[in-house]
């Protein structure tokens, strides 16, 4: 059987990729690593592992080296790490929410107790009326 083998060619600079790592866009084109490399801004020489992250305050693009993880699995550059900032807008907003909820809690138990005490009474009031006033 004869086996005919594909020649993959990387779209930019027309070098066979066949047996070469390559990428693969969603257009379905193939470009070689230093292709590629050039397509996402970054420089052939640098180190191309290094994934960049978005600091949380000044949502700059950072290498993962030069940021941290905190607990909350927000990345913050080390700039706005040594100034002091401590609190996203994210853990901001689910802050005040749930303060927000623990204070109102006993507020709306109540009004929804009210509701509820309502709600029988009125039914229990019209079966008692009901039986009390006879039917003609």
């Amino acid at each position: 059987m004869n086996q005919t083998e594909i020649r993959t060619v990387c779209t930019a600079c027309a070098a066979d990729l066949t047996r070469q790592d390559r990428y693969r866009d969603h257009d379905g084109q193939y470009f070689c690593l230093p292709c590629h490399r050039a397509r996402l801004g970054a420089s052939a020489e640098g180190p191309f592992k290094e994934a960049l992250r978005q600091c949380v305050f000044c949502e700059t693009w950072v290498a993962r080296p030069d940021c941290h993880r905190n607990r909350y699995g927000e990345y913050v550059c080390l700039e706005c790490r040594g100034s002091g900032r401590r609190w996203s807008r994210r853990r901001i907003v689910q802050r005040r929410l749930r303060h927000w909820f623990v204070r109102c809690r006993r507020v709306l138990f109540v009004l929804l107790a009210s509701v509820v005490g309502l709600w029988v009474a009125y039914v229990v009031l019209g079966k008692v009326i009901e039986l009390a006033i006879p039917r003609r």
